[in-house]
């Protein structure tokens, strides 16, 4: 028994036929405007989930990048040493 059909049950137990009517068709305008939140919110997700994917590589370049100019300066600082320390 689904949801609708337990709301269903509910009204008839508890209300006339009118009121049943307003009240499913109040219950099925929220619904349909549940439904478009979700589908915003869903779409609103995978752009995120796309932009984080993105932001993480990118971080891992920049992240590569910057070991590998680490390196650089080390291997410039090294041989130099003595000149630079010999400069004061």
């Amino acid at each position: 028994m689904g949801f609708l059909d337990l709301f269903n049950k509910w009204i008839v137990e508890h209300g006339s036929a009118v009121v049943q009517e307003k009240q499913i068709a109040f219950f099925r305008d929220q619904m349909a405007a549940a439904d478009k939140k979700i589908l915003i919110l869903e779409t609103e997700n995978t752009g995120l989930v796309s932009e984080n994917s993105d932001l993480k590589t990118t971080v891992n370049q920049l992240t590569k990048e910057n070991e590998v100019l680490r390196q650089k300066i080390q291997e410039y600082e090294n041989p130099h040493k003595t000149l630079l320390n010999g400069a004061k």
